[in-house]
C-alpha cells in the first residue's frame, strides 16, 4: 500500500486564500512562506516537490517560491517551541510569515485547536506518493 502525503497551507482565518487562488497567492512577491527545511525534514522535501509541480504549470515559479520560503523548522537551527507552540505558528502570529506549508494532518490539529487559523488543502496534483 502506498501512503499519500498531502500538504496543506495554514494561514490566518481571515485570509482570502482558497484552493482557487492558492497558486496565484503563493507566487505573489510579498507573500512570506514558512516551510520545513528540505533534506533535513521530509515535509520540506515534499514542499519543494510541490514547488516544482507549480513550476511545471507556471515556469519560473520554483525559483520565486524557493526564494520566498523561510525554512523555519527541521534543520539544525530550529528554534525551540515557545510555550509548546510550533515555530511556524509563532512566526505566523508574529507576522514574520503569511502562511506555511505543512502536512494536512498537522494542519487539521492546528485548526481544531484554534479558530484563529484556517487550512487550505493543496490540489490532488500536488500530493506526493
Amino acid at each position: 500500500m502506498l501512503a499519500k502525503t498531502a500538504l496543506c497551507i495554514v494561514t490566518e482565518a481571515g485570509s482570502p486564500l482558497d484552493p482557487g487562488n492558492l497558486i496565484d497567492t503563493l507566487l505573489k512577491p510579498d507573500i512570506r512562506i514558512g516551510t520545513s527545511m528540505p533534506v533535513s525534514d521530509p515535509a520540506g522535501d515534499y514542499t519543494w516537490e510541490m514547488f516544482r509541480k507549480v513550476d511545471a504549470i507556471r515556469p519560473g515559479a520554483f525559483e520565486r517560491l524557493s526564494k520566498n520560503a523561510q525554512q523555519l523548522i527541521g534543520g539544525p537551527v530550529t528554534p525551540a517551541p515557545a510555550n509548546n507552540r510550533s515555530p511556524l505558528l509563532v512566526a505566523l502570529d508574529g507576522r514574520r510569515i503569511d502562511l506555511f506549508v505543512t502536512y494536512c494532518s498537522s494542519a487539521q490539529q492546528i485548526v481544531q485547536g484554534s479558530s484563529k487559523y484556517k487550512s487550505v488543502g493543496c490540489r490532488r496534483s500536488f500530493r506526493s506518493d
